[in-house]
């Protein structure tokens, strides 16, 4: 009897545990939270910074800056997204979404920042053929825990 029991207890103990999964997590800020970057020898290599807004897009919930905004086949583009402190605890997970086209569309996970939970960062080399000329489509996603009460409705905080 006493096996059975300990055996019962290993099992419930593991379908309890495992980290969390994508299908755990809800999108927390706008479908619209894009770059057009353009691929091409002569790109402007300017910076780009946008906002990213709550999934109502009403409230501006961080920031995103690409640097270089352009560049051509071989750019190492870093992107930094800076998530308000406000909701920088509920925000689980930053993936870039990076649509080339032809080339299909590729997810990158962000590093977040160990010193500061609301940073996150990655490096992508863009790739190609020797001066191929496109334009990228990057589209940032900000993930939150879907048991966290406050993740659904991020237009009341202010």
């Amino acid at each position: 009897m006493t096996n059975l029991i300990r055996l019962f207890g290993i099992c419930l103990f593991g379908i309890g545990c495992g980290e969390e999964s994508e299908t755990d997590l809800d999108l927390f800020n706008a479908t619209t939270d894009t770059f057009e970057v353009s691929i091409a020898t002569d790109a402007d290599t300017t910076p780009q910074e946008i906002e990213l807004h709550s999934s109502t897009g009403q409230v501006i919930i961080g920031t995103a800056v690409l640097t270089p905004g352009g560049g051509p086949v071989g750019t190492e583009h870093q992107l930094v997204v800076e998530v308000a402190d406000t909701w920088q605890g509920q925000v689980e997970e930053v993936i870039v979404t990076v649509d080339s086209g032809d080339r299909g569309t590729e997810e990158f996970t962000l590093k977040r920042d160990s010193a500061d939970p609301g940073y996150h960062q990655i490096d992508i080399i863009s790739v190609g053929e020797d001066a191929e000329i496109r334009t990228d489509v990057f589209t940032v996603q900000l993930f939150a825990n879907d048991s966290n009460p406050n993740t659904t409705d991020t237009g009341d905080a202010q």
